[in-house]
């Protein structure tokens, strides 16, 4: 049948001149088009096989990593177009000037436009795009930047060591500071850089620093009893009581003896939402802690008008479906009766300190500190003011302004 069918065409063809010219001139049409398009799927067949591309974006963390890295990079000694970003944190090594009269840092990194470089024996073209654009969300206008960048290279482990060696020179280690990180939109950036805090210099009742201490140390290490026994992997606390005795600064303390870095999450920020909320947490920095301070005055019952967090939303990001496993959570308030039960229940704040005014025990330590261990004067100090609703900080500021004038301290009212 399709011998037959076959010989058919054929003659036709042969018969046929408007049918054989019009077959002539298909194929013809068929040959040019895909010879047209012949170099472009040239360059895609070499594209795929000689290079390797990444683009960053900036609202992923490693666009500040490629900023830090490019402002060490030989070539920004050289390039003549850059950009300028301030911080109060200055990587050594980095391209950067100090701007008189000014007290943070200018760091140089190559400015938006093509830039080529050399990367491990391989040319690198470093496209920095910049454009206007706006939030949907907050409605704000703003600048929006990205990087594309292209490798010519078939080693795909080339774009895995730059960027290693890129989040290396953001985050360079240093066994003598602690990073405090706030939010930036829906991602974590360095505010600054702080000296440890030693647990000694925080001074509570009952020795309470060393068991949120310990604490923090036993969950550290027990992830394995968790995942064993099925737990979530995250614990809570709840620091409450009279302001100025020690809450953050146990908490710093804690961070500074446990080499964590410290995640500030202010909850009042008006372009947070649950959505954003729930990101951040799960973005948490690599060995850190989260602190939410005075949670007592975003949320206080249920109700949250016209904030754009809602309590639930909070919830399910400290302990819901999708909370992320690992993650240490400090909430600080001086009006604990206020919270609602379901904030501070078990599973989303483990342990519970209360934090008093000075006792006599605290106030002769903290006298201790400052008077170079005049027990005499410390136990006098102790009896004087201990157990009288004073805080902590209100004697530590008494003790600063007579440091030189010990004889005044019992002159304060």
């Amino acid at each position: 049948m399709f011998e037959n069918l076959w010989g058919l065409l054929w003659t036709q063809l042969q018969q046929n001149q408007f049918l054989s010219g019009g077959a002539l001139l298909g194929v013809c049409g068929i040959l040019f088009a895909y010879f047209r398009t012949l170099p472009k799927h040239i360059y895609w067949f070499c594209r795929k096989r000689l290079i390797v591309q990444i683009d960053i974006l900036d609202k992923d963390s490693a666009f500040n990593w490629i900023v830090q890295w490019l402002s060490k990079h030989p070539y920004s000694k050289k390039c003549r177009l850059v950009s300028v970003k301030t911080s109060n944190i200055v990587i050594p090594g980095n391209r950067s000037e100090k701007v008189e009269g000014a007290s943070k840092k200018v760091i140089l990194s190559p400015a938006p436009g093509p830039h080529f470089f050399w990367y491990k024996h391989r040319l690198v073209l470093l496209w920095r795009h910049r454009t206007e654009g706006s939030d949907l969300k907050s409605g704000h206008l703003g600048v929006q930047e990205r990087f594309h960048i292209t490798i010519f290279s078939r080693n795909i482990q080339l774009i895995t060591d730059l960027l290693a060696e890129a989040q290396a020179a953001a985050n360079p280690k240093d066994e003598k500071l602690i990073k405090i990180y706030k939010t930036d939109y829906d991602q974590w950036a360095i505010i600054r850089k702080q000296d440890k805090r030693s647990l000694e210099s925080v001074i509570l009742r009952d020795k309470h620093e060393e068991t949120l201490l310990k604490d923090v140390e036993t969950f550290l290490g027990a992830k394995e009893w968790y995942i064993q026994n099925g737990v979530p992997y995250r614990r809570g606390y709840l620091l409450y009581g009279q302001p100025g005795n020690g809450k953050t600064s146990v908490i710093a303390a804690i961070a500074s003896k446990l080499d964590l870095n410290i995640c500030v999450l202010n909850l009042s920020s008006s372009y947070l939402d649950d959505e954003i909320l729930l990101h951040l947490f799960s973005e948490v920095p690599e060995n850190s802690l989260v602190l939410i301070e005075d949670i007592d005055c975003v949320f206080v019952q249920r109700e949250t008008d016209q904030k754009r967090i809602t309590f639930s939303g909070l919830l399910n990001a400290i302990d819901g479906i999708t909370a992320t496993e690992g993650r240490i959570v400090f909430m600080t308030t001086n009006h604990k009766e206020v919270l609602d039960p379901a904030l501070i229940r078990p599973g989303r704040c483990d342990l519970e300190v209360e934090f008093t005014n000075a006792t006599v025990e605290q106030a002769e330590k903290l006298c201790l500190r400052f008077c170079q261990g005049d027990t005499g004067l410390a136990k006098e100090f102790g009896s004087h003011y201990g157990d009288k609703d004073v805080s902590m900080a209100m004697l530590q500021g008494l003790l600063i302004k007579h440091k030189d004038t010990p004889e005044g301290l019992f002159n304060e009212v």
